[in-house]
């Protein structure tokens, strides 16, 4: 008996089984590396707007900057850039004590709270940036 040349037919649907399984996989990947990537950019925007308000409440002097509500959770001006249409933003000034405790008196201690608001893929999301003010 001579050896045989090539494949066999059944071999070769095997292969395209195991081909075709490969593929698949690997185009499930993309999908998700999309989400992850959008998740990631609006996390990185929200966190640039965030920082951006902080800088200007940072500028204010400690006195001129009342407790309450600084900023009131409302969306971003078009001016703000095309990428900050999505996003609400709002500031919140709170006296605080050494033990960082709310209070009602001002012992020359505020915390000031950005908090910045997106809808993605109808999940809302939210990020936070704090930091204090001290009176010295």
């Amino acid at each position: 008996m001579k050896p045989r040349k090539g494949f066999t037919f059944i071999e070769l649907i095997l292969a395209i089984v195991l081909f075709s399984f490969g593929i698949v996989s690997v185009i499930q990947i993309f999908p998700v590396n999309r989400r992850l990537i959008t998740q990631s950019s609006m996390q990185t925007q929200a966190s640039y707007l965030a920082q951006e308000q902080m800088e200007k409440v940072r500028a204010v002097a400690y006195a001129d900057l009342d407790a309450g509500t600084y900023e009131a959770r409302a969306a971003l001006p078009a001016g703000a850039g095309t990428f900050a249409t999505q996003f609400e933003r709002g500031t919140v000034v709170t006296l605080i004590d050494g033990n960082r405790a709310a209070t009602g008196i001002d012992v020359g201690l505020k915390k000031v709270v950005v908090t910045v608001y997106w809808t993605e893929n109808n999940v809302n999301r939210t990020y936070v940036l704090s930091s204090y003010a001290n009176n010295l």
